[in-house]
């Protein structure tokens, strides 16, 4: 596909075609590219390979809706494939750990299936 997109386009996202508003959507890219980042820093990744990651993040959700897709797990996946594609991969059993370590401050902060903004995502999904 062309990866660059008209003004147009990015308001008739997948995400808010399923009725997530453009504030959340916002959100959860900026929190989703957060996530990568500091999963990147924690492993000692090099830049470019968790810049990769939130590239591969973005375009993901230019095509499919937030609302189909965990925003967090979409951030793993697409920093485990960007690993590969900048020749810096990380094995999942090193990967997971940080994330769930990531996770569990999250869930510290915020109770039930909130994310680090506070946002109920079984709301959203239903």
């Amino acid at each position: 596909p062309n990866w660059l997109f008209t003004q147009e386009q990015l308001k008739a996202s997948p995400s808010r075609k399923d009725g997530v508003g453009e504030v959340d959507e916002h959100r959860f890219r900026w929190e989703g590219a957060q996530f990568i980042r500091d999963i990147g820093n924690a492993l000692d990744l090099q830049p470019r390979t968790y810049c990769a990651g939130i590239t591969l993040y973005h375009r993901f959700y230019a095509l499919h809706s937030f609302k189909k897709f965990p925003h967090y797990d979409m951030a793993v996946a697409c920093l485990f494939v960007g690993g590969k594609v900048e020749e810096q991969p990380k094995k999942l059993r090193d990967l997971l750990p940080v994330v769930q370590q990531l996770l569990r401050k999250t869930a510290a902060s915020a109770s039930g299936s909130k994310d680090r903004s506070g946002q109920d995502h079984r709301a959203l999904k239903e």
